[in-house]
């Protein structure tokens, strides 16, 4: 990867779900963002809304969809399709309803950064991004790594379980401290350094929000 500089970045921020117009298919959703099956890393059912009834959730190129009555998706802010590294979808609160963790590259001014997220199904029919963490930068050869697991947290009182999303400094290759020049993000989680005074992170979530415990 090409990483970002901290002054040039791309950000998806909030996302406004897109709705298609008359009943939503999988064709139409896959003919208008020019995808075939082959080109979908994901294709799941979840229950996103809390109503009954599981949704669709399809993922390819540099698009997730969201698939029921109508279909919505979500533009990532990548440049190509080998930048959308993994998308996951899981009950992260153990509320009975998921979210989408989407793993993606971002890239402009000479290099690039991968990027965490967590998307979630509003309310009011949006997608936001309620969390983002930066997990890896690289500039030329140079790049350091954040390591994520998700942890399964202790059952709520209806017998439901969330996850912990656990985030430590990993691997680093051609930064050390004295180089690194990096103002730390302002728009997402900034990546953990292995030279910072934190050595581990762990995130919770609970009704759309993240909490760092």
């Amino acid at each position: 990867y090409d990483a970002p500089s901290s002054t040039n970045r791309i950000s998806a921020g909030v996302t406004t779900l897109s709705f298609a117009e008359g009943a939503a298919t999988v064709k139409r959703f896959l003919d208008e963002h020019r995808l075939g099956k082959k080109d979908l890393i994901l294709d799941t059912l979840a229950e996103l809304d809390g109503e009954p009834g599981p949704e669709r959730i399809l993922a390819g190129g540099r698009v997730v969809g969201i698939v029921g009555a109508d279909y919505l998706y979500i533009q990532l802010p990548v440049a190509s399709p080998r930048d959308l590294v993994e998308v996951k979808v899981i009950d992260l609160a153990g509320e009975g309803k998921a979210s989408i963790l989407v793993c993606y590259v971002e890239r402009g001014g000479g290099g690039s950064r991968e990027v965490l997220a967590v998307f979630n199904l509003m309310p009011d029919g949006t997608i936001a991004r309620t969390f983002a963490h930066e997990v890896a930068k690289q500039v030329g050869a140079a790049r350091i790594a954040n390591e994520w697991s998700l942890v399964p947290a202790k059952k709520n009182k209806r017998g439901q379980q969330g996850w912990t999303l656990v985030i430590r400094p990993g691997a680093t290759v051609g930064f050390a401290a004295e180089s690194w020049l990096e103002t730390p993000a302002e728009d997402m989680q900034p990546i953990l350094l292995p030279w910072g005074e934190g050595k581990e992170e762990s995130w919770i979530f609970r009704d759309n929000e993240a909490f760092r415990r």
